[in-house]
């Protein structure tokens, strides 16, 4: 008579194990049994099964001497988010992966805390695309140098790119909020990523979706050969962004900002990636201008602050016109770019017949600017001009100019010791 030996596939139990720092016992934890918890939270996932739920009680899990794996398709829950500290404090030369996520595996509401006294130290390992991270966080007593997150995900799957969503991961010293060496990462849900480095993109393709990225060093740094995508009101702090790869903006939610030695024009518009709230800086001038309008070969741009400065042309020599119409001033041009300005011309002047005045006036792309003085006497007397000058473009000139009166004899107008101030003010 043959025995029949039966085969039985293994089954996902979705069963729920259960962690408590306080009450637990790992020898005599049963599963699905809250009351029959586990102590340590490696002791529950080395017990867990694909499919299989930990849940972890308030309290506090030390993880320096056995880091924390999370098995594949399994979830590692907090009942708490702001009670559920897991902590590491050794020494991670070498590197230390704090809690370590793998195929389908997930993490929900943990926070991280590390201090480690050498090397650097990783809260969260993220290695398969398929792994998600979800409203979790490094704890900010953490000191020392550590990444907040880890991901070098790898392998295929219908999700396609490993997710985070609602965290608020730091890093500290040395080390990014985020690091990400390979794969694909999609972050989403009003995440933040703050420290040194907000964001440091080795290699990979990653969608930062209603994201937010700072740094005190930089805010995002992508590598060569790596991919950043920023997209639905995402941002990152204006002027911190590195890029040796590529970097994708949606202009309408996160528009680029750039640093430059010139100002802002019409054809710096939506083509090149700038849109309304995009933010210029001319480094040259001490001078910040905001998008108001992207549109194509149309663009404007608003200035909206800057440490004042001024430009001078002085010369003391005696120059002189009989011309009857305003004459352009011996070294009194100047050609201070795009802007608003105040501008001042002043100088020693006369006329050689007396009742017949000298006219001084400011000029700017060829106009008039309004304000007219007159100087009357035979003697050098002073004269002072004042005018708002607005230029349109960075070649518009400020001139000094001046004129004789019409009537006869015809008399001729002087000039010495003069100069031209032009103060930005807009």
């Amino acid at each position: 008579m043959s025995s029949i030996i039966p085969f039985f596939p293994l089954v996902k139990t979705g069963n729920t194990l259960w962690v408590d720092s306080i009450n637990g016992d790992d020898a005599g934890a049963l599963r699905g049994r809250p009351n029959r918890s586990f102590k340590t939270i490696q002791a529950a996932l080395t017990e867990s099964l694909d499919g299989d739920l930990v849940r972890v009680f308030p309290g506090t899990y030390d993880a320096t001497m056995i880091q924390i794996t999370v098995p594949v398709g399994v979830t590692l829950q907090g009942i708490d988010a702001r009670r559920v500290l897991v902590t590491y404090a050794g020494d991670a030369t070498g590197g230390v992966d704090v809690i370590s996520l793998g195929e389908r595996s997930l993490l929900d509401s943990v926070d991280i805390q590390m201090n480690p006294v050498a090397g650097i130290a990783t809260g969260i390992h993220m290695t398969h695309i398929q792994a998600v991270a979800f409203r979790c966080s490094t704890n900010p007593n953490s000191t020392g140098n550590y990444h907040g997150c880890h991901i070098s995900a790898t392998g295929t799957g219908a999700t396609g790119k490993a997710k985070l969503k609602l965290v608020a991961l730091l890093g500290g010293g040395t080390g990014a909020a985020l690091r990400v060496t390979g794969g694909g990462v999609f972050l989403i849900g009003q995440s933040n990523f703050d420290g040194s480095i907000g964001a440091l993109i080795e290699s990979g393709d990653v969608t930062f979706e209603t994201t937010k990225l700072g740094g005190t060093t930089v805010g995002l740094r992508v590598l060569s050969g790596a991919i950043a995508r920023m997209s639905h009101n995402a941002a990152a702090s204006s002027f911190d962004i590195q890029v040796l790869g590529q970097l994708f903006l949606d202009a309408e939610s996160f528009p680029r900002n750039k640093t430059s030695t010139v100002d802002p024009g019409t054809g710096d518009d939506s083509v090149d990636g700038f849109a309304i709230g995009s933010r210029w800086t001319n480094t040259a001038r001490k001078a910040l201008y905001i998008c108001v309008d992207a549109a194509v070969g149309a663009a404007v741009w608003s200035y909206i602050g800057q440490t004042p400065s001024s430009e001078e042309e002085v010369s003391t020599n005696e120059v002189s016109t009989s011309s009857v119409s305003y004459t352009l001033i011996s070294n009194m041009t100047i050609t201070p770019g795009k802007g608003k300005y105040l501008v001042s011309f002043s100088g020693n002047a006369k006329t050689d017949t007396s009742g017949r005045p000298a006219f001084f006036k400011i000029f700017s792309g060829g106009g008039d600017q309004g304000t007219e003085r007159q100087v009357p006497h035979t003697e050098y007397s002073p004269v002072y001009v004042v005018s708002e000058v607005t230029t349109a473009n960075n070649t518009q000139e400020i001139e000094g100019r001046f004129k004789r009166d019409a009537g006869a004899p015809g008399p001729s107008a002087f000039i010495k010791d003069r100069s031209l101030v032009v103060l930005r003010i807009g």
